[in-house]
């Protein structure tokens, strides 16, 4: 069994999103606690889709509750020429 915990990870460790996608450490202490929790054979680590933005300079919104995202009002690749 393979869960996909990276949510519940989150919330029973009490973390932000922007403090699980900034800090490996937390993060790897989420997931430790969450399987110590649910269970299951592997722990599937994952941080967040937006991890390539981040890393190519994208500014990110780190809602409270909720998945991050990048700042739609600022664009890295704005236009073509960008590319």
């Amino acid at each position: 069994m393979v869960p996909f915990l990276a949510g519940a990870a989150i919330r029973i460790t009490w973390l932000s999103y922007a403090e699980f996608l900034n800090n490996p450490e937390r993060a790897a202490e989420a997931y430790y606690a969450v399987t110590q929790v649910i269970g299951g054979d592997v722990v599937f680590c994952f941080g967040d889709l937006s991890i390539e933005a981040v890393d190519f300079g994208q500014d990110m919104v780190y809602p409270p509750n909720d998945t991050a995202h990048p700042d739609y009002s600022k664009p890295r690749i704005a236009t073509t020429v960008d590319y």
